[in-house]
């Protein structure tokens, strides 16, 4: 989430197409490995018959940050122009980096450890027939 917050910050004092195109290349990187390490962590957390609903929740959260973060822009863009929108963008990512290192303790440790979801169901066994 660092790299996503400072790609986003530099865009908003990047003002033509190759620098703001460099700058949301270097917010692009964070992208993909924040993801990860969500997906990792509710996989890890949760038993294999809840991941569905809570990969549910998941994609809620994500689009109900998308649409608050979309009308936070707007508002910003009208006020401020384009960079209002960037702005937003550095503050919600700078937010990004921030809960997670407050909240740091309430993360599973994954190193060294399987990312599977944990297993809720155990072979049955059957009598010989």
């Amino acid at each position: 989430m660092t790299f996503v917050f400072v790609g986003a910050a530099l865009a908003m004092f990047a003002f033509d197409f190759w620098t703001i195109s460099g700058a949301l290349v270097i917010s692009g990187l964070g992208i993909a490995p924040a993801l990860a390490v969500m997906f990792s962590i509710v996989s890890a957390s949760v038993k294999f018959s809840d991941t569905a609903e809570a990969y549910g929740w998941v994609g809620t959260g994500q689009l109900v940050g998308a649409a608050l973060g979309s009308a936070a822009a707007g508002f910003l863009i009208d006020g401020y122009g384009s960079v209002g929108g960037f702005i937003a963008a550095a503050g919600i990512a700078l937010l990004g980096v921030l809960v997670p290192v407050v909240f740091r303790r309430a993360h599973p440790d994954l190193r060294g450890r399987d990312a599977s979801p944990l297993a809720d169901t155990e072979p049955v066994a059957l009598p010989p027939s």
